[in-house]
């Protein structure tokens, strides 16, 4: 037994072996074995589950499925013991909710469900039989039945009329291609099963052909199994493989009908709703396109309504409303909401609730207004496609026969391949999640190292910055470029498009910012008076420097560039030509190198030249030039590389940028 005592797929695969052995033992089928039994199953879902299906064959029982609405078994039973079981199961499960005083298991309920059948009595069984012509003793010839019914085959006919293609029980999947993307995939298809076929070792779905069809990169491995059966239903009808056709005018009408229908169930339903849509939407509208008036308001104006919006659109949902509220809350509860006594009229319980119907009565009277007369119209049920063996899952067939079998193996093993795949992409996944997590932690750690290096170095260079900040605008114009970008960064806390900055852009940058600070240093020396800072004027520059008063505006000289502290002594040897870069790396060592450049004879050294390189590729990329000096990665050179040539500071490739600085 089931927790929900429902029928389920493993209930059921539990129970067939048992039913067959049944069915195997019975009179006469126990005689024969080897002959083959016809099971009529209707198209409940369980009864269609392939391990179930095997086991049958096991024992020789070929299944048959019935077509859908057309079971001999329950036919009868739906005419008039359905009704009578369903009216006593009410009456019996109150009782049995009154009793059990807790959660009703599911053997309450198959003991509710076989009393029920008890209270039935012959009569009900015997014209319910009469009625679908199967009660032996009353039977009517097929053609005269037929007859009798003229009016509900004709309708059943009508019904198939239109169906000249089953491409509206083709899935998503398969409607969503475009007609050559399915013509390719059924090629591929049809491919795979002539290799198996001359090939009888290979599987038809083996791992490697759900892997070139996921490589046509519009398939997706849920669609798979629904492409298969496809394949099986276009193989049996190639129309599935255009688009229909575009619906006539006729049947546009007919669409548009059906939208106008619900609608007008909506309209018709929309008493009780407080505030139904298609009331509201007019009104809100109405409402945004004339907004109450903002600021002074005119004499007589109201600032709540604007006069050009419209009063019958508003009027309309106030008198819902005002309906919606007398409804609930007048005679269905109990109160007096009759006319007045003056008018002496009477009013009767039954016109209160015929002027006042239920949500129930309201559709109710809209089923059986759409159901009969013009508004009657014939709706086509919709199809879908069973993907085992390409049939329309409510048509009548044969469930467990050799092609059957042999088609559900190839479910089985298509299932399978895919599995596989789906678990060989997890454990990618995973090595890839676990790949990134290292890389992750490895990019922490260099993260961490970089910030801890960046801290020390602001801590050494900060103080520096300052002394040189504190010597005026002069002084600090008169340094290198990388000199600037350091006082920029650690004094004045700029982070953001240095490496971009060139000389004039640290210059601009720089007379802004200390431009302020003057100006802050002059009001704070005006303010102090007498007693104030004895500092009224600061010194800019070097050697001739000039004493400029702290709040003249008046643009700044630059002085000459100074020597560097690392040029070597006069009289020795001719200085290395970089000394006027970032000084000489080699100061006390005679050059041996020239300038390659034809004409120039300055003397360098190679090193310094090198040095000067690796020296801007760190002031414009920090973090390249780490990476480059920790070979992380292969092949990368710098930007600034002479590639192997000695030059000066005014002949090398990229001399434009080291002049610059």
């Amino acid at each position: 037994m089931t927790p929900s005592a429902y029928m389920t797929d493993e209930t059921w695969k539990g129970m067939v072996r048992s039913m067959c052995q049944g069915i195997r033992a019975m009179p006469k089928i126990r005689d024969h074995e080897d002959w083959w039994c016809l099971l009529s199953l209707d198209g409940f879902g369980s009864h269609l589950c392939p391990e179930a299906l095997e086991v049958f064959a096991e024992f020789k029982i070929l299944v048959f499925k019935e077509e859908g609405d057309s079971s001999q078994i329950c036919q009868a039973y739906d005419q008039l013991v359905a009704k009578q079981d369903k009216k006593v199961v009410r009456d019996l499960l109150d009782v049995l909710r009154f009793y059990k005083h807790g959660v009703v298991g599911q053997w309450n309920l198959i003991f509710t469900l076989n009393t029920a059948f008890n209270f039935c009595n012959n009569d009900s069984w015997r014209q319910s039989h009469i009625r679908v012509n199967t009660c032996p003793s009353q039977l009517v010839p097929f053609e005269q039945w037929l007859k009798k019914h003229e009016k509900g085959v004709n309708a059943a006919d009508r019904f198939f009329e239109k169906r000249d293609s089953l491409y509206d029980a083709m899935p998503a999947a398969w409607k969503h291609m475009t007609e050559a993307q399915r013509r390719e995939v059924c090629a591929m298809l049809d491919l795979f099963e002539k290799k198996s076929d001359e090939d009888p070792t290979k599987a038809l779905w083996d791992v490697d052909n759900v892997r070139k069809l996921m490589e046509l990169g519009y398939v997706k491995y849920d669609d798979i199994p629904k492409l298969r059966g496809c394949h099986l239903t276009a193989k049996d009808d190639p129309s599935v493989f255009v688009n229909p056709v575009p619906l006539s005018e006729e049947d546009v009408q007919k669409k548009e009908v059906k939208r106008m229908r619900q609608l007008a169930l909506d309209v018709d339903y929309s008493c009780f709703t407080f505030a139904p849509s298609h009331l509201m939407e007019p009104y809100v509208s109405d409402k945004k396109k004339h907004p109450p008036i903002v600021g002074p308001l005119p004499k007589g104006v109201s600032r709540l309504w604007n006069k050009k919006r419209s009063v019958d659109i508003a009027a309309v949902v106030f008198r819902h409303m005002t309906n919606f509220v007398a409804m609930h809350h007048g005679w269905h509860t109990g109160s007096d909401l009759v006319p007045s006594a003056h008018l002496q009229v009477e009013v009767t319980k039954e016109q209160v609730d015929m002027l006042n119907p239920t949500p129930r009565d309201i559709q109710m009277a809209a089923i059986v207004d759409q159901c009969s007369g013009k508004k009657a119209m014939k709706v086509i049920a919709k199809r879908r496609i069973e993907f085992i063996d390409g049939n329309v899952n409510s048509y009548a067939r044969i469930l467990n026969g050799p092609q059957q079998l042999r088609r559900i193996k190839c479910v089985n093993d298509l299932a399978a391949s895919i599995a596989a795949l789906q678990r060989e992409d997890e454990v990618k996944a995973g090595l890839a999640l676990e790949d990134k997590k290292v890389k992750d932690a490895e990019k922490a750690a260099r993260k961490e190292e970089r910030d801890r290096k960046e801290e020390e170095k602001r801590v050494r260079l900060a103080p520096e910055c300052k002394e040189e900040v504190d010597k005026g605008i002069d002084n600090v114009l008169s340094l290198t470029n990388l000199r600037r970008k350091e006082i920029l960064k650690y004094h004045f806390n700029i982070t953001s498009g240095l490496a971009n900055m060139r000389l004039a852009d640290t210059e601009s940058k720089l007379r802004e910012l200390m431009g302020a600070v003057v100006e802050d240093n002059a009001g704070k020396n005006n303010s102090t008076g007498e007693g104030g800072n004895a500092e009224d004027a600061m010194a800019v520059g070097n050697e001739g420097s000039m004493a400029i008063e702290a709040n003249d505006n008046v643009a700044l000289p630059l002085p000459a560039l100074p020597q560097p502290e690392s040029a070597a002594p006069a009289g020795h040897f001719e200085p290395c030509d970089w000394n006027r870069f970032f000084g000489c790396v080699m100061a006390g060592i005679e050059p041996k190198d020239r300038c390659q450049h034809a004409g120039c004879d300055k003397i360098i050294h190679h090193a310094c030249s090198t040095n000067a390189e690796m020296r801007q590729f760190e002031v414009d990329d920090p973090e390249g030039a780490k990476d480059l000096r920790e070979g992380r990665i292969l092949d990368a050179t710098c930007p600034y590389d002479s590639c192997g040539g000695k030059y000066c500071l005014d002949h090398h490739p990229h001399a434009h940028v080291f002049q610059e600085c």
